[in-house]
């Protein structure tokens, strides 16, 4: 992963993410293919407490961008859901260095590039446990450089960003702890 160009990106939000009245933005980048779970994302946000201002942009293109969109209307986010489309390579540090935290539900995915490079564009992650970049020592440690959850548990995900939309001192925290795992 080439760290410096994405950590070039990062953008110093220190006050304006430790602010709860901001929104938290959520990202997801990949191919909309079943292996990598937005489904599970936007149901798990379809269950974020309405007492936090959040929005989700998905980035990438594939085969499951239409029923992406039907069950964003269906669970009735679509207003706080975009569809970003495919970006290319020179506009992902932007994008990454954008989010709040950066997803990733993969149900089945080895070394996920993504994780690293939205941590050194400064992202909090928030990873499900069928990746394998989590664990003690490795790129995240749960509640140290990023949070993992259980794959195929949309309840736990959305427990994992309540907690991140409310205590927002932790979300810096685990943002400037990732941003150092990332660059080590």
């Amino acid at each position: 992963a080439d760290t410096d160009t994405f950590g070039s990106a990062r953008i110093d939000r220190a006050c304006v993410s430790s602010a709860s009245a901001q929104p938290l933005r959520i990202g997801f980048a990949g191919k909309l293919i079943a292996r990598k779970g937005v489904d599970e994302l936007l149901q798990a946000t379809a269950l974020l407490s309405r007492n936090h201002d959040w929005s989700v942009t998905v980035v990438g293109d594939g085969p499951l961008m239409s029923q992406l969109q039907d069950l964003a209307a269906r669970l009735c986010i679509d207003d706080r859901v975009t569809f970003h489309g495919f970006a290319n390579t020179t506009e992902m540090p932007k994008l990454l260095a954008g989010f709040d935290v950066v997803v990733v539900p993969s149900r089945l995915d080895m070394r996920t590039l993504i994780t690293i490079e939205a941590m050194a564009a400064g992202s909090a992650v928030v990873v499900s446990d069928a990746t394998a970049v989590w664990g003690p020592g490795d790129l995240v440690e749960h509640e140290v450089s990023g949070l993992v959850y259980p794959s195929g548990d949309p309840h736990a995900l959305a427990a994992e960003l309540d907690r991140l939309a409310a205590d927002r001192s932790f979300l810096a925290k685990l943002r400037l702890s990732g941003t150092e795992r990332a660059a080590a």
